[in-house]
C-alpha cells in the first residue's frame, strides 16, 4: 500500500501541475516541457532500477526529443518562470513511471489501476468541491471516452514494463505527438506542415535506435 501511495502522489501531483500548465502557458511551450519525461525517467531507472543506459539508448531520447522541438516549435527565445511548474510535473511524472515499474512486479496491471483510482479520486474530490460545475450530456460523453482511453493507455504501459525497461516504454511515448498531429489535421484542419513531417520522421528514426538497442542488449 505504501508503494502505492507513493506513485499516486507523484502521479497526481503531475497531473496537477500539467493542468495548471495550460493554462498559464503556450500549448508548445507545455508540450515541450513534458517531453521531457524520458530523460528524467532514464535518469531515475538507472539509480533507482540499476537499468543501463546504453549509448544507443540515450541517443533515440534526444533525437526524438529533437522531433518533439521540430513538430510543436516552442518559442526558445522566452522563459516564463511559471515553465518551472510544468517541469516539475514533468520530473514527479518520471518518478511515477517509475514507481509502475517497480509495482508491476508483484502486482497485477489492473491492481496498479485499481489504487490508483482509489487514491486519487478521493483526493481530487475534495479539491475540485469548490469549482464543481455540472456538466452537459456532450461533456459527460467526452468525460467518458476521455476516462476509457486513459485507462487503457494506463494498462497498456503497465503490461508493457512488465517485459521491457521502464526507459524503453516511456521512449516510445514521443509517438504520441505526431500522433496528436495528424488527429488534430483530419479533424480539426490545424497545418502538419513540412517540420512537423520532418518532427515525425525524426521521431520514428528514435524509435528504431530505441529498437536497435534492445536487440544490442539481447
Amino acid at each position: 500500500l505504501k508503494g502505492h501511495l507513493l506513485r499516486n502522489s507523484f502521479h497526481f501531483l503531475g497531473q496537477y501541475g500539467w493542468f495548471v500548465g495550460l493554462g498559464i502557458l503556450p500549448l508548445a511551450q507545455v508540450f515541450a516541457i513534458e517531453f521531457t519525461v524520458p530523460f528524467w525517467t532514464a535518469i531515475l531507472a538507472s539509480f533507482l532500477l540499476k537499468e543501463s543506459l546504453g549509448h544507443l539508448k540515450i541517443i533515440s531520447i534526444i533525437i526524438a526529443f529533437i522531433g518533439v522541438l521540430l513538430i510543436v516549435q516552442p518559442p526558445l527565445d522566452h522563459f516564463d518562470s511559471a515553465s518551472l511548474i510544468v517541469l516539475t510535473a514533468a520530473i514527479c511524472y518520471a518518478f511515477a513511471h517509475t514507481g509502475t515499474k517497480v509495482l508491476s512486479k508483484h502486482n497485477h496491471a489492473l491492481t496498479i489501476l485499481f489504487y490508483m483510482c482509489l487514491i486519487q479520486l478521493p483526493v481530487a474530490t475534495f479539491l475540485m468541491l469548490p469549482y464543481w460545475q455540472m456538466p452537459n450530456m456532450m461533456q459527460w460523453g467526452w468525460i467518458l471516452i476521455v476516462s476509457l482511453t486513459a485507462l487503457t493507455a494506463h494498462f497498456c504501459m503497465t503490461q508493457a514494463m512488465l517485459t521491457s525497461t521502464v526507459t524503453t516504454v516511456v521512449t516510445l511515448d514521443f509517438i504520441r505527438l505526431p500522433a496528436i498531429g495528424i488527429v488534430a489535421f483530419f479533424f480539426y484542419q490545424e497545418p502538419f506542415g513540412l517540420l512537423a513531417i520532418m518532427g515525425t520522421a525524426t521521431i520514428f528514426l528514435a524509435m528504431l535506435l530505441s529498437y536497435k538497442s534492445l536487440e544490442h542488449k539481447k
